[in-house]
């Protein structure tokens, strides 16, 4: 699946519900633009998206960015599932894109395991093997999954939606509203199994992440904020590490980051291996904060509060960073 969420914005209800539509609206016409679409229809539904396989209660939209205000009106009251069907290169595929007007409503329905607004479910065949992921269609279909994500980036980029905020209207990008963006094997959105293809701000974004992967001991200690801190004073050397396992561009206009796995076979191989290199680093950057550092602070101070063992962290995170790149 690929997931898309809004970041934290002060917007009213209705411009979050037309930056929702946005969203989702980008992914179907990205898959038109790349792919063949051989068929798209708009259902909506109030309790569940599952209902539209038993019954579609249509919504008149066309599968562009003219589609998103009707989407919008519809959120109010309830969700709304895009069923694609057509071809990405070589793959037969069946995509279903669900609209959420509440981005906790997936996790109460089991669908992901954290707040979502927008989740695509990709089925289908490359040939005789199976698709039952994005992951697996990026293994599968590297040059189409690939172009499908730029092509979704850029059109992200152009959706621009006039939001109300408390200082007055304001026009705002999809691309620049979410926060994150991922695909990922199954429900979880855990880093080791969701790759990610946009951070904003990507620090702090990615920082929340790599704080998901370490020991519950450590996390404790350091709290999702204390990384932050560590990540943004190793932001230089993390590019570079992430640069050896992705296909990095910034977007300095949003401060976001856009990513893609850099070739290996499969593919989601590049992102394996940079989950467990940025995971044991900070690992071992927290212990290295909890022990040498707190000593050297003890003997210093005689007190240790945790904006020095913060202090220390991000030091040490910064050391294992750049030993990885052999400074």
């Amino acid at each position: 699946m690929i997931i898309i969420r809004l970041g934290a914005l002060r917007v009213a209800p209705r411009s979050r519900f037309r930056l929702v539509a946005a969203l989702g609206v980008s992914l179907v016409t990205a898959f038109a633009e790349v792919g063949r679409l051989d068929g798209v229809k708009f259902c909506r539904w109030e309790s569940h998206p599952e209902v539209v396989h038993v019954r579609c209660s249509e919504v008149d939209a066309e599968p562009s960015l003219d589609a998103v205000d009707r989407i919008a009106e519809v959120l109010q009251v309830g969700g709304v599932t895009a069923v694609l069907r057509g071809r990405l290169g070589d793959a037969e595929l069946r995509v279903e894109v669900d609209f959420y007007n509440a981005p906790h409503l997936p996790v109460g329905l089991g669908m992901t395991d954290e707040p979502v607004d927008v989740l695509a479910e990709f089925e289908g065949y490359v040939g005789e093997d199976k698709v039952d992921a994005f992951p697996h269609l990026i293994d599968a279909e590297p040059e189409a999954a690939r172009r499908f994500v730029d092509v979704l980036m850029g059109q992200l980029a152009l959706a621009e939606v006039r939001a109300a905020t408390p200082y007055g209207v304001r026009a705002l990008t999809a691309l620049g509203a979410a926060s994150v963006v991922k695909a990922s094997r199954n429900y979880s959105l855990r880093l080791h199994n969701a790759v990610p293809l946009w951070y904003r701000p990507w620090g702090r974004a990615l920082a929340g992440d790599l704080y998901r992967e370490v020991s519950k001991e450590h996390r404790r200690l350091a709290w999702v904020h204390g990384v932050y801190k560590a990540v943004h004073a190793a932001s230089a050397e993390l590019l570079e590490v992430l640069k050896r396992y992705y296909y990095v561009r910034p977007v300095h206009s949003v401060g976001g980051l856009a990513l893609y796995p850099r070739a290996a076979s499969p593919p989601t191989e590049s992102h394996s291996r940079a989950v467990a290199e940025l995971s044991v680093a900070l690992e071992r950057a927290l212990y290295a904060a909890s022990s040498e550092g707190v000593r050297k602070t003890l003997q210093e101070k005689g007190v240790v509060w945790w904006s020095d063992y913060v202090k220390y962290l991000a030091h040490y995170f910064r050391q294992e960073l750049a030993s990885r790149l052999g400074r």
